[in-house]
């Protein structure tokens, strides 16, 4: 799922109907599901992701000490020998490196964003009872 598409959905779920407290209150836990389903499947990406990261850095490392396989250096040549201490900067300059961390820094976004939302929902009844709050106290309940 994209991130603005979470967003949108967020701005329609969150929104409270201040006629309707108690319908609102009342849908909470299932808005709540909602996001958590959606969190669990980002969260999912994000550990494959992590894992791909892992596969990309493994081969670019082999890839650059021109430890992997001769075909590798066919497709793309390298023909030139690096200290193992300049490794790193090889790899993290490389873009097959760089579009993982990128995409594994986009669902990082992702997933925070979603457990805002459910901390929002969390909270949510405590909003309504504020709500409920000011229309006694602007109705001389207090």
């Amino acid at each position: 799922m994209k991130l603005d598409e979470i967003r949108e959905q967020a701005e329609i779920d969150l929104r409270i109907d201040k006629g309707n407290l108690v319908q609102s209150s009342i849908d909470t836990p299932i808005l709540v599901n909602k996001y958590f389903l959606i969190l669990i499947d980002e969260a999912r990406i994000l550990k494959i992701l992590n894992n791909k990261q892992a596969e990309v850095y493994k081969e670019l490392y082999d890839y650059y000490l021109h430890l992997a396989p001769p075909e590798a250096y066919i497709e793309r040549p390298f023909n030139r020998k690096i200290l193992k201490s300049d490794v790193e900067m090889y790899i993290g300059s490389d873009s097959k490196y760089t579009d993982i961390v990128n995409k594994i820094e986009t669902q990082r976004y992702k997933v925070k964003y979603l457990e805002e939302i459910i901390k929002q929902f969390n909270n949510r009844t405590f909003t309504v009872k504020n709500i409920i709050a000011e229309k006694q106290f602007n109705n001389g309940g207090y």
